[in-house]
């Protein structure tokens, strides 16, 4: 008996050991990438209206000296406040120039936070739904070795909390599908509240594909039913205020619902999954390992759960293309940026499918998961690319400068306070005015009639 509580306790040791280790790597790979180089322009756009906050206590776009908010204008109101993107985002940088002060390092401080919250939460949903503890570190450690999941992980934008908000969202709601709990309403109702404070279109595509892929496969739909429609009822009275103040207007964007056009909508629901499948969130060459271990017998509870994650995945990115405003014909890609958060959910479906391998063929198994963790070669990219090598070295060569670091070098060397810069377009000026915090003027040169807001927002004027 003592023998077998010894070995119960190594055992438990071990897999502590590999999943804190996992973790660490998480955290270094990502530590990395973050204090690698300035903030891009959604970045800068973020620290900018962060920084207002400290002196206004709202995101507006007019700090005393320049006027600021991407495409001439466009995220801006009347009075020059934010209200096309939620505000969550602004907040959380705003706080860590409050704690530690501003650069580029604590703009994205938050967000690595997040990440790290992130991966912890993918753990205890990967238990959830694989079972298996040695199948829960496979996944965790494909996700904290994915490169795009790294980049997006500690950009000072959204992403980092939308994931998080996702992950823990659908956790809580195989949750909710065991047992009536208030403690469970309450945490799907923070989860969307946050999720919709950090980008309301992802939110809403997830919380229907969440709550709409879980009741197909539930086996307790009226339980489901009443904590989901409780929570609702919270998350619309915490969001629905914002919306009323705030009257978003969706940027630069048409109509928010230009993709209920099934020509726009289908278009870039494929696109979504061709870009996704070129970011190895679900690799191409994993649907026919699916339907070879779909002839197989399996655990009746984890397939269950395994047809919920594939329903959201896929349903996510069909709501996300009919709320999106994007017009396909216009911009012929579909910013994987704005459904990062379903990345986690595609690894789910990852590790599934290399276990089941493994449990029929452990050679092949294995190698297929080196090459999913090493290579895109499981997306049938040619030719196939190392991304987590070009990664390291990308991290560890300091040998050249960005656009932003080079023009940013230029200026100091060339300025003194109180100079004009005249710029063209307005997209990448972000950047420099967050490094030159009103020391410059900004002025940009597009004329009214080849804008396409200045015509319709006066203020910006």
């Amino acid at each position: 008996m003592h023998y077998n509580n010894g070995m119960i306790a190594i055992k438990k040791n071990k897999v502590s050991i590999l999943r804190t280790g996992i973790v660490l790597l998480f955290c270094l790979l990502s530590f990395l990438g973050l204090q690698k180089h300035f903030l891009w322009g959604d970045e800068a756009e973020t620290a900018l209206f962060a920084r207002n906050i400290l002196l206004s206590g709202i995101p507006k776009g007019w700090d005393g000296v320049n006027i600021m908010g991407l495409y001439n204008g466009t995220v801006l109101n009347e009075k020059l406040v934010n209200t096309t993107t939620p505000w969550a985002q602004y907040y959380a940088v705003a706080a860590a120039f409050k704690l530690f002060g501003e650069s580029y390092q604590t703009a994205r401080l938050p967000f690595y936070i997040f990440s790290l919250l992130s991966l912890v939460c993918f753990y205890y949903l990967g238990r959830h739904v694989l079972g298996k503890e040695k199948v829960v570190l496979v996944g965790l450690l494909i996700l904290a070795t994915s490169v795009p999941f790294i980049m997006y992980s500690y950009q000072s934008r959204y992403y980092a909390i939308a994931t998080f908000s996702g992950i823990f969202l659908l956790y809580r709601f195989f949750i909710a599908d065991k047992q009536w709990s208030l403690k469970n309403i309450l945490c799907i109702s923070a989860a969307g509240i946050l999720f919709f404070h950090a980008h309301y279109l992802s939110f809403a595509a997830f919380y229907f594909a969440c709550s709409i892929g879980i009741m197909m496969f539930s086996q307790n739909r009226k339980l489901l039913f009443g904590q989901i429609a409780v929570s609702s009822g919270i998350i619309l009275l915490f969001t629905v205020p914002w919306i009323y103040f705030n009257s978003p207007h969706l940027g630069q964007s048409s109509a928010l619902f230009i993709n209920l056009k099934i020509k726009n909508g289908t278009e870039l629901f494929l696109r979504y999954l061709s870009d996704l499948n070129e970011e190895a969130a679900l690799p191409i060459l994993f649907i026919p390992i699916y339907i070879w271990v779909a002839s197989w017998q399996h655990s009746k509870i984890t397939s269950y759960r395994i047809k919920i994650c594939a329903a959201v995945y896929f349903l996510y990115l069909f709501f996300l293309s009919l709320l999106s405003p994007q017009r396909i014909d216009i911009t012929p890609v579909s910013y994987v940026r704005y459904a990062i958060n379903i990345y986690p959910v595609g690894v789910l479906l990852i590790a599934y499918a290399l276990y089941q391998v493994y449990l029929k063929h452990k050679i092949v198994g294995i190698l297929l998961c080196l090459i999913t963790i090493f290579t895109n070669a499981m997306t049938m990219q040619m030719p196939p690319k190392y991304w987590l090598f070009s990664y390291l070295d990308e991290i560890s060569n300091n040998n050249y400068q960005t656009s932003t670091e080079a023009v940013t070098s230029f200026l100091k060397d060339k300025i003194t306070p109180g100079d004009q810069v005249f710029v063209t377009p307005d997209y990448n000026v972000e950047p420099l005015q967050f490094y030159f915090d009103k020391k410059i003027t900004f002025i940009n040169r597009i004329s009214p009639r080849n804008s396409r807001i200045l015509n319709s927002n006066n203020s910006f004027l």
